[in-house]
């Protein structure tokens, strides 16, 4: 369990520095600045337009989003080995958020105010690719966990 948490750790780091270099392309393009490349990984992004950026952002946040709900998974399984309980409550708030954030993005397109739709939306859609949702689960199962045993004593 500790090398999961471990590498949700890593995973986090690699993916902030990711997003940060994305989003300082962004406000590149968006202001038509002059792109400065500073890594070899962010010259392969020279080449890309807004669109791309915005359309790679996405398809990173849904692979964060699901290593962080595999890790999160597989630590919970070597925690609570007898319980089903957790897991389920992780994957239920996995879905709940994610449709949550779609709900957001959808009625703020439509609405008429996309960016506010967009911000709440990647805003969820971030908590999905921390550990926020393993640590949540985890705490709620072990205070449950610990009255349902003092209940039945």
């Amino acid at each position: 369990a500790i090398f999961m948490i471990v590498l949700i750790i890593i995973l986090g780091f690699v993916r902030d520095y990711l997003f940060k270099g994305i989003n300082y392309f962004i406000k590149q393009l968006y202001f038509n600045l002059d792109r400065d490349y500073d890594t070899t990984l962010f010259r392969l992004l020279k080449n890309l337009d807004l669109d791309e950026l915005l359309k790679l952002k996405w398809a990173l946040t849904f692979l964060f989003m699901f290593l962080n709900l595999g890790l999160s998974y597989l630590t919970l399984k070597n925690l609570f080995i007898k319980s089903k309980n957790p897991i389920n409550l992780l994957f239920a708030g996995y879905v709940m958020v994610f449709i949550l954030s779609g709900l957001f993005y959808f009625f703020g397109r439509i609405g008429g105010f996309p960016e506010l739709g967009y911000t709440l939306s990647r805003r969820f859609m971030g908590g999905l690719q921390s550990p926020v949702p393993l640590m949540f689960v985890g705490a709620v199962h072990l205070m449950f966990s610990d009255k349902n045993k003092e209940n039945t004593e």
